[in-house]
C-alpha cells in the first residue's frame, strides 16, 4: 500500500476526533473522506480506522447505525484479540447508554472493564463507561469508586485529573445531596475542559 493514502487517513482520523471535541463544522465531512480513502486503499485495518471516525458522529445520533457498525467490528475483533474487543464494547456501551438501555450500556461497560483490566491496562478511560452507566442507574458508590480511581490514575500517568470523571463526581455528588461538593466537582470539571478546548457539550455529558 502507498504511504500516501495512510498518513491521509491518519491526518483526517485525528482531523475527526479533535473536531468532533471542539465543534468543528466540517467534522462530518472529514469523516466521510477518511471512509472514502480508507475504502480507497482495500486496507482492512485503514477501513477499521475509519469506521471509528465515522463512528464519532453518529453514534449520538444515530444509535441504531453506531450499534451496527461497533456489532460488526465486534465480531471481527472478537476473532483476533480481546483488547480490541474491549475497545469496541467501551463504546457500544456508550451507544446504549445514549439509547436509553441503560442495562445493555451497564453490562458492555462491565465487560469492556474486565477485559482491560486483565490485560493490565488500567487507564482512566477503562473506568470511564462502567462510571458513567453506573451513576445514570443510580449506582452511585459504583460511579464514585471508579471515577475516585481514575482520579488517581489520572494524576500518576498524566498530571492531572480527568475531567469526565471531575463531571461524573459532581453529579454523583448531587444524586446524593451534596450540592456543595457537586459545585466544586463542577466547577474543576468546567476549568479543565475549558482550558482543553473541550466545546461539544456530548464530550462534557453532566453539563
Amino acid at each position: 500500500m502507498q504511504r500516501r493514502p495512510r498518513l491521509r487517513v491518519e491526518a483526517l482520523e485525528m482531523m475527526t476526533f479533535l473536531g468532533s471535541v471542539v465543534g468543528d463544522p466540517l467534522v462530518s465531512e472529514y469523516a466521510a473522506r477518511t471512509h472514502e480513502i480508507a475504502a480507497g486503499t482495500g486496507d482492512p485495518r485503514l477501513v477499521r480506522r475509519a469506521r471509528f471516525a465515522l463512528l464519532k458522529i453518529i453514534r449520538t445520533s444515530d444509535h441504531d447505525a453506531a450499534r451496527a457498525l461497533l456489532e460488526l467490528e465486534y465480531e471481527q475483533s472478537r476473532e483476533r484479540d480481546d483488547l480490541s474487543a474491549a475497545e469496541v464494547l467501551n463504546s457500544l456501551a456508550w451507544v446504549e447508554l445514549w439509547a436509553g438501555r441503560w442495562e445493555v450500556a451497564a453490562e458492555h461497560a462491565e465487560r469492556a472493564y474486565d477485559l482491560m483490566t486483565q490485560y493490565g491496562l488500567e487507564v482512566p478511560w477503562a473506568h470511564l463507561p462502567i462510571a458513567v452507566v453506573a451513576a445514570h442507574r443510580g449506582r452511585l458508590e459504583l460511579a464514585r469508586e471508579h471515577s475516585e480511581r481514575s482520579l488517581k490514575l489520572g494524576e500518576q500517568q498524566f498530571g492531572r485529573h480527568t475531567p469526565v470523571h471531575l463531571g461524573t463526581l459532581g453529579f454523583v455528588a448531587l444524586q446524593s445531596g451534596d450540592p456543595q461538593t457537586a459545585l466544586r466537582w463542577f466547577a474543576e470539571a468546567e476549568a479543565v475542559t475549558t482550558k482543553l478546548g473541550w466545546r461539544d457539550a456530548g464530550r462534557r455529558w453532566w453539563v
